[in-house]
């Protein structure tokens, strides 16, 4: 604790004696409380001004397995999470962004049938025991319950939502495209975007998706991964609600007026 404190008075020592050494040298000026500050307004918005900063840009990112942590439940919410929100809504005037993703959101699948308030385990997932560090991509499952818990947070919240890229059983454009819908019906206008897959640059190593024999396919690469995602990101717009997308072109971000992709 000596130690400590002692290192601690040294600093405050130090930095007031260089606070009087730049006052004394005439780089450093105390402004008293009755010097006046003048400043004007400008009335229009100057050429080199920054873009304005959307009131939402503090967000959030809550791990996909652990979304009714946060939230509680449709019947049961969590009033703790529900008031910071709401006190962050007053002040910046909408609701926060939250990224509802990460690691789990490659290992969860929808099921339109599951009714628990909660995150589930499958009862048969795809296994592959000789892979180390191998994490079933179907290895969780949630259902609708999952929507009506984030409906509970304030109207104007938006949501990133994470989808299952690591999925590559055959029926993975059912699947996600079932999921992507089953999400914009929950929570229409209130979804930013979709972002398909987390960290897929390691789905050959330390989520090894991408290697076999979990993976049958070229060996894995940027390429790879960016056929997988057009793939997967052209059939939700073509599926899901066509008119709300803009089309995907090279070089350009792509999304509609209020659903993107990332």
């Amino acid at each position: 604790m000596s130690l400590y404190k002692s290192n601690w008075m040294d600093s405050l020592i130090w930095t007031v004696f260089t606070l009087v050494g730049l006052q004394n040298a005439g780089f450093l000026r105390v402004v008293g409380a009755a010097d006046p500050i003048a400043w004007t307004i400008p009335s229009t918005m100057l050429p080199n001004a920054s873009q304005i900063v959307d009131p939402r840009f503090a967000g959030f990112g809550i791990e996909f397995s652990n979304v009714f942590s946060f939230t509680g439940t449709a019947a049961s919410p969590n009033k703790f999470s529900f008031n910071l929100i709401a006190n962050l809504k007053t002040v910046a005037g909408v609701g926060p962004l939250f990224r509802i993703g990460g690691n789990t959101q490659d290992t969860a699948i929808y099921d339109s049938s599951f009714s628990a308030r909660s995150i589930g385990r499958n009862s048969n997932p795809t296994l592959h025991p000789r892979l180390v560090d191998y994490v079933p991509f179907d290895n969780d499952l949630y259902g609708p319950e999952l929507f009506k818990a984030l409906g509970t947070f304030p109207s104007s919240c938006k949501f990133i939502y994470g989808l299952n890229m690591a999925y590559a059983l055959p029926d993975y454009i059912d699947r996600i495209t079932s999921t992507a819908s089953a999400v914009i019906d929950a929570l229409g206008d209130n979804i930013y975007s979709f972002e398909i897959g987390n960290e897929p640059d390691l789905y050959d190593s330390t989520s090894p998706y991408r290697v076999p024999p979990a993976w049958n396919g070229p060996p894995w690469n940027g390429a790879e991964y960016v056929k997988g995602w057009v793939a997967r990101a052209s059939a939700i717009q073509a599926q899901v609600s066509p008119s709300i997308w803009r089309p995907l072109t090279k070089g350009s971000r792509t999304g509609g007026s209020t659903e993107q992709f990332l």
